[in-house]
């Protein structure tokens, strides 16, 4: 119980030490940020954090059970229609009947929750109806990230057949999809997270592609720091503060959105079927962002910070 305790005060001391940092990582004293590891540098900087939202936090929605009203649902909380949040995402509704399990996102699916703790967090939902799989996306508002150094705290954790992500995405008319992913399957390990790069898979026979067993045995249903450096050379995954992986790119990396989602669509290769009455959740406490844009910079830096 003493060891128990002991890790819940170092964990909140921790989560103490996340937001100081934040903060001064995005005063007006900083104007450019780099990497500790290879020293990228970066020209903007963004925390988006879900913890301090009680005023936004209410009663779970209850699920939609038909297509259209899934389509249509408004917004689940006033944070949706905050600057703090339509500044940096927005939530999708589109859907998709062509897959093995048709799918459509739903604002309903994004909601703010209180926490054990006094804090608050951002889930994710996906859930099976009879006919289909209500799922979640957010798409951010800027499609031209050139490189990024995004974190984000988080968990998952539900029935089988649902997957996580948060990653970079640009897909074009021609069906190529580019992408560094960070990915929990709900029909696999709780230990394996799923680090992807497209189209190197598609066009180099699958050497893009890879899968790692986090170290110490980290289980991502409880609460865990990733972290991806997605640049022209190559993407690193760091986890908890330690490097877990890295792909060198063999392609030309093209400027992206950032995405966040929770969903499924059937798939046997991937994450599999949900079962009827089945549900998953992706739940985050922050999202930081380092990164450039394909906009040209006007000034030089002044102050540049690092990167813990």
């Amino acid at each position: 119980m003493l060891q128990y305790q002991l890790h819940s005060v170092a964990l909140a001391a921790f989560a103490l030490f996340q937001v100081t940092l934040s903060a001064s990582l995005e005063s007006r004293a900083c104007d450019c940020w780099k990497t500790k590891e290879d020293g990228t540098l970066f020209t903007n900087y963004k925390t988006i954090d879900f913890r301090s939202l009680a005023k936004y936090a209410g009663p779970v929605p209850a699920v939609i059970n038909d297509w259209n009203g899934n389509a249509q649902a408004g917004p689940t909380s006033a944070y949706f229609k905050s600057s703090t949040w339509t500044n940096f995402f927005g939530l999708q509704n589109w859907g998709d009947t062509t897959t093995p399990i048709k799918k459509i996102n739903s604002l309903n699916n994004a909601y703010i929750q209180n926490n054990t703790d006094g804090t608050t967090y951002l889930t994710f939902r996906t859930y099976r109806t009879k006919k289909f799989q209500s799922i979640v996306e957010a798409d951010s508002v800027a499609d031209d990230y050139t490189a990024v150094s995004m974190r984000f705290r988080s968990r998952v954790h539900g029935n089988s057949g649902a997957c996580a992500g948060g990653f970079t995405y640009k897909s074009y008319e021609d069906g190529v999809q580019h992408e560094s992913d960070t990915e929990f399957l709900t029909n696999g390990p709780t230990n394996v997270i799923h680090y992807t790069t497209h189209p190197e898979e598609e066009d180099h026979d699958f050497d893009g592609t890879f899968t790692i067993e986090a170290p110490d045995s980290s289980r991502w249903t409880n609460f865990q720091e990733h972290r991806v450096d997605w640049t022209q050379p190559k993407t690193t995954w760091y986890l908890n503060g330690k490097q877990n992986g890295q792909l060198p790119h063999e392609d030309a990396q093209e400027p992206s959105y950032l995405i966040f989602n929770m969903w499924s669509e059937g798939n046997p290769e991937w994450e599999g079927t949900m079962a009827v009455g089945g549900s998953a959740y992706f739940d985050l406490q922050y999202i930081q962002v380092a990164y450039n844009t394909s906009t040209p910079r006007t000034r030089a830096c002044t102050s540049t910070c690092t990167l813990s």
